[in-house]
């Protein structure tokens, strides 16, 4: 499920995915938006399960924004943040499942998606989600494409501006989610792309690529030694020319020490 936290205040708007990410299942992907203007070009160009929206955001006010995802997204839900209590009539007018004051409490993060989960509008998002995977799997791979696949030998393309590279599977080094997409790493370049990070996850199944974080992808050929990380967590660095650190997921540690014999 794609998440939307619009708010023009970086920390606030790191804090909540931060909380959110703690509770969320790891496939979990995080959009942010540091305006309404920034807001309305990830819409365009991406759907999201749910949509948190700071109230006073400088260009446009959050509960017009709000206005905006009923008309073109509907099964959104839409929740409102901010620190100024006068706003709740307004945001409930609106339908918004919850209002949640500023600063951040997880147990209040934590209400307020039970309170989602009691108008079943989790399930549905799973639901949704299974059924479209059920889709992808009973539906039978034309000849044409068949072929093509076969012929590709490990690569795939990539987009570089005003040419295609055919890169191999083996040489992506890692994947990472950005505003409009993924930027995927290779061991000579990187290339920005607008599949979500989930498409590269069954793209490269194939490979030695594993969901460390909801935001990366590793290919554990380059993995090289696990670190220490904040919040006493653990980090994997990569073998590549900047030793890159990918963050792990609490939820994927104990996975990590399986896949190491840790």
């Amino acid at each position: 499920m794609n998440i939307l936290i619009a708010d023009d205040e970086r920390p606030a708007r790191s804090e909540l995915e931060f909380l959110l990410s703690s509770v969320m299942d790891d496939d979990t992907v995080f959009m942010q938006a540091d305006s309404a203007n920034a807001a309305m070009e990830l819409l365009r160009e991406n759907r999201f399960g749910i949509c948190f929206l700071d109230i006073e955001m400088g260009d446009v006010k959050g509960t017009t924004l709000a206005a905006v995802i009923r008309e073109k997204q509907p099964e959104a839900a839409v929740i409102f943040v901010t620190a100024y209590e006068h706003y709740a009539a307004e945001a409930f007018d609106l339908d918004a499942v919850d209002y949640v004051m500023k600063p951040y409490d997880l147990t209040r993060i934590k209400k307020t998606l039970e309170r989602l989960k009691n108008r079943h509008f989790l399930d549905r998002q799973r639901d949704e989600k299974d059924a479209a995977q059920n889709t992808l799997k009973s539906t039978p791979l034309p000849d044409e494409h068949k072929q093509i696949s076969a012929a590709s030998d490990g690569k795939v393309a990539l987009n570089a501006g005003s040419t295609i590279s055919l890169v191999k599977m083996d040489d992506i080094v890692y994947v990472e989610a950005i505003r409009h997409g993924t930027r995927v790493h290779t061991v000579s370049q990187s290339f920005d792309e607008t599949a979500p990070l989930q498409t590269w996850e069954r793209k490269l199944s194939g490979c030695r690529i594993f969901r460390a974080h909801k935001s990366y992808l590793v290919n554990l050929r380059f993995a090289s030694e696990l670190v220490p990380d904040y919040n006493n967590g653990y980090a994997i660095r990569l073998s590549d020319e900047a030793k890159t650190l990918i963050p792990i997921s609490r939820g994927k540690i104990r996975e990590v020490r399986e896949l190491f014999s840790v």
